[in-house]
């Protein structure tokens, strides 16, 4: 070694340690790479599988579809088709590498760190994760079908941070669904660092919508809160309302029949808003606006109303119907008082939400406590127990706790379930189709939508009960979730709030299994293979083109890494040629020294050796 210790050279030995990690980071990466190679080897050889079923499966749908057979015979070949599905299901479930599940986590996401730098293989951004769930057996149990297909849509533009939803059905019968980005400077590079977008989307059947535009509602204006309003009370969106966390204005804009969004007006300034929604306080019949926050010149936190007029303009809010509520009351909704749900719009009582650090309350604007626990998150309203009376779903802590309604303004405690952590909203609605109103929660911490379904036997005891039903994984970071009926088979679907990717996902309800029993049930199974086949291919390019990439980073970390090898070994080792050639020299000088030395020391020997025998020879004669 040249250097053995800092004062050999201490600037050397510096950029020799440095080098060294590089050069340990960059093998590292090669490691990592291969790894990921050998991932996407096995998705690769298991998408190949799954598209080999799928497509024994077409031709067997279009052998049923072809009209000389009859449905008995039909069966036979229903038999193998759905044999093949399972086994479609199994394959999809079992392919995992190192305990994970490479298609059901993450939703297909695969991160490959490769030295400073990340790969990512993300099937879900790209479309190509829809196959999952789309053929998935459904359980024997159908009272408690949860969701099956999901479907992500990209919601909030360049900031990227989904906020809220809300879902309704604009004039010519579509599903209607808005969302809010709430970007701020640290997610996004628009105007003045934060959001002012809502986007909105319109279904165009079976199980997809499509993008409707986007709504500016200002500059900077950082939307977060929305609902939707039907004012002339057809059942048909008119109104949109937003609530924004920057400016802490309220905004309403006009819905078309065909769902175009248009004529934003602010009706609504405040000097903080920390909630909002719509409801029917003053049993008018018609949506007001209920704010909670601050007003200009006021400290303190409120309860305030706006009182609509039924033609998207609102009256200003006057003095708070609740003061002093606190700053951390960040969900408020309106639940009928005297139990009549007759009226959608007898809405007359104002419940609200709070949590300060772990802790929290649920209250009414008349003074009663109605929770008193966990920090609250959300809360749904509706008539859970089937009574003919509202009751609460509260978001609160790991839990969800539903409390009915003893229909005087009061409300009991009837069910809770621990999901595992934080819940981050909910809603009511009915997911299985059966008449009884269930609960769908979302799950922030680790992206999941969990289900619990009403069991009450109405037939016999008719006591209320509530049962907790499955769970499955959405985007990054759900804020929250609204139940519609997006596909039209009279199940509540699932519309979701991905806030750190920046989408909304739709789950829908009910598995919804390909059959080809009768020739219809084989045509439409034929063109929904058709559709799964594409979402395979698409995940399988995808997968292609990513292992493309990790054979040319492991190819560069390779280089590198023997690349800061010798680097590291020109700074730290010595020339060993030169060396060598100096040891050389120096080793036949000292033979010749050792010669000369070797002969000098011999001449006085020689010389005194001769004087003896002169002697000798003199003492002869």
């Amino acid at each position: 070694m040249r250097i053995n210790k800092a004062s050999d050279d201490a600037a050397g030995l510096a950029i020799s340690m440095n080098l060294a990690k590089e050069g340990k980071v960059q093998t590292r990466a090669s490691l990592n790479i291969s790894d990921g190679l050998s991932v996407s080897s096995i998705m690769e050889g298991a998408l190949t599988e799954l598209i080999d079923i799928t497509t024994r499966r077409m031709t067997l749908a279009e052998q049923a579809a072809n009209g000389v057979y009859s449905d008995v015979q039909r069966m036979a070949l229903d038999d193998e088709f759905r044999a093949l599905d399972k086994e479609f299901s199994r394959i999809l479930g079992s392919t995992d590498f190192n305990n994970r599940n490479l298609f059901y986590e993450d939703n297909g996401r695969l991160v490959i760190d490769a030295g400073y730098s990340q790969i990512i293989l993300d099937l879900g951004d790209l479309g190509g994760i829809n196959f999952i769930q789309d053929s998935a057996e459904p359980s024997a149990d159908s009272t408690n079908v949860g969701f099956s297909v999901m479907r992500f849509y990209g919601a909030a533009g360049e900031c990227g941070m989904t906020a809220q939803v809300a879902t309704g059905v604009n004039g010519n019968g579509k599903t209607f669904i808005v969302a809010t980005d709430y970007g701020t400077a640290d997610q996004c590079s628009c105007v003045g660092g934060y959001s002012n977008d809502v986007f909105s989307y319109i279904g165009i059947g079976e199980d997809k919508v499509q993008e409707n535009g986007t709504t500016d509602v200002g500059t900077e204006s950082r939307p977060y809160y929305v609902e939707l309003s039907d004012g002339n009370g057809d059942g048909k969106t008119d109104f949109m309302i937003t609530a924004t966390l920057q400016t802490a204005d309220v905004h309403v804009s006009t819905v078309g029949a065909d769902g175009s969004i248009s004529n934003t007006q602010v009706v609504g300034d405040y000097r903080t808003i920390t909630s909002m929604t719509v409801g029917d306080v003053n049993g008018d019949g018609k949506d007001d606006i209920i704010v909670v926050g601050r007003e200009n010149g006021n400290n303190r936190y409120n309860v305030y109303q706006q009182l609509g007029n039924g033609d998207g303009t609102f009256q200003e809010h006057g003095s708070p119907i609740k003061s002093n509520v606190g700053s951390g009351v960040f969900s408020v909704a309106a639940v009928n008082a005297d139990g009549s749900t007759e009226d959608h719009h007898s809405k007359e009582t104002i419940v609200y939400g709070s949590r300060s650090g772990d802790t929290g309350k649920v209250m009414t604007t008349n003074g009663n406590t109605i929770y008193s626990g966990s920090a609250v998150y959300d809360i749904a309203t509706g008539d859970i127990d089937g009574d003919g009376k509202e009751d609460i779903a509260v978001a609160a802590g790991n839990y969800v706790r539903v409390f009915t309604s003893n229909g005087n303004g009061t409300f009991s405690e009837a069910y809770s379930v621990d999901l595992g952590g934080k819940v981050s909203g909910l809603d009511i609605g009915d997911i299985n189709g059966d008449g009884k109103m269930d609960i769908a929660a979302v799950q922030s911490n680790d992206n999941r939508v969990h289900t619990i379904f009403n069991t009450t036997d109405t037939e016999n005891s008719g006591n209320f009960e509530m049962t907790y039903g499955d769970s499955f994984r959405t985007g990054s970071g759900p804020t929250d979730i609204k139940l519609a009926d997006v596909d039209g088979d009279g199940r509540d679907d699932a519309v979701i709030a991905n806030a750190l990717d920046g989408t909304i996902g739709i789950a829908l309800a009910g598995k919804k299994t390909l059959r080809i029993h009768t020739q219809a049930d084989a045509q439409f199974s034929l063109d929904r293979l058709n559709t799964t086949l594409t979402d395979i291919n698409q995940a399988l390019a995808a997968i292609g083109a990513f292992e493309s990439r990790l054979e040319t980073a492991f190819n560069v970390a390779k280089a590198s890494e023997e690349n800061y090898a010798a680097a590291n070994s020109r700074i730290m080792d010595i020339d060993v040629a030169e060396k060598s050639a100096e040891l050389t020299r120096k080793s036949i000088l000292q033979d010749i020294c050792s010669s000369v030395l070797a002969q000098a020391n011999q001449q006085p020997e020689r010389a005194l050796a001769l004087l003896q025998d002169v002697k000798i020879r003199n003492k002869n004669h």
